[in-house]
């Protein structure tokens, strides 16, 4: 009699070991006044950790009001229920980050309309600044053109003055003609470089004129 009392008592204490086991939870309660039930936690310094979702997920403490134990097997809570309560998921591990709500279509459409205005204000610099460097090399273009000009200007006043010494008119002549060689090169250049610039703002124009068009659309 006295060895059947020691085998109920100990299935008793067994019986109540179990349950407790698996009865009792915790409810984390955020700042936020959302709530997360689990079976279980653990601290790790700045953070609160626990398992969600076949992984683990971190919570910083700061973002934790309360940790209550409580008893009896939580509601009905499915996996991933609550976790839009997560003020902000610090890392997780084992588990893919939990998906992000759907923008409203107001305001995916706000931000496209931003992202848009944007980029147009980029382009327009850009156009600003390919035009002036444009306009720089038009400079020198003009410039070099005027140099040579004069040069051979002065070519023709060279001949035809009487007075120079044969060596003279020759070392003058050979003097502008390396100027004209010169001017020549930088116009070549300026016309190089100006085509260049002339393509990339055909361009950006191009690409600006979408980006108002589809501005208009929204």
């Amino acid at each position: 009699m006295h060895r059947k009392s020691i085998i109920i008592i100990a299935a008793i204490i067994l019986f109540a070991t179990v349950y407790q086991t698996f009865a009792d939870y915790y409810v984390i309660r955020l700042n936020n006044g959302k709530e997360i039930a689990v079976q279980k936690y653990w601290d790790e310094g700045p953070k609160i950790r626990f398992y969600r979702d076949g992984g683990s997920v971190a919570i910083p403490k700061g973002d934790i009001k309360a940790i209550e134990k409580q008893g009896g097997t939580p509601a009905a809570v499915p996996s991933g229920a609550d976790a839009a309560a997560l003020p902000g998921i610090a890392e997780t591990e084992g588990a893919q980050n939990p998906t992000p709500s759907p923008t409203p279509p107001a305001k995916a459409k706000e931000n496209e309309q931003a992202e848009i205005k944007e980029r147009l204000d980029i382009i327009q610099s850009n156009i600003a600044t390919l035009n002036e460097r444009n306009k720089s090399y038009l400079n020198q273009k003009n410039a070099a053109q005027e140099v040579k000009v004069k040069a051979e200007e002065r070519i023709g006043k060279y001949r035809a003055d009487t007075y120079m010494t044969s060596e003279d008119r020759k070392q003058s002549i050979a003097r502008e003609e390396r100027k004209i060689n010169d001017a020549e090169i930088n116009i070549m250049e300026a016309d190089r470089q100006i085509g260049s610039l002339e393509e990339m703002i055909g361009n950006q124009e191009a690409i600006r004129k979408n980006l108002e068009d589809k501005l208009r659309q929204q």
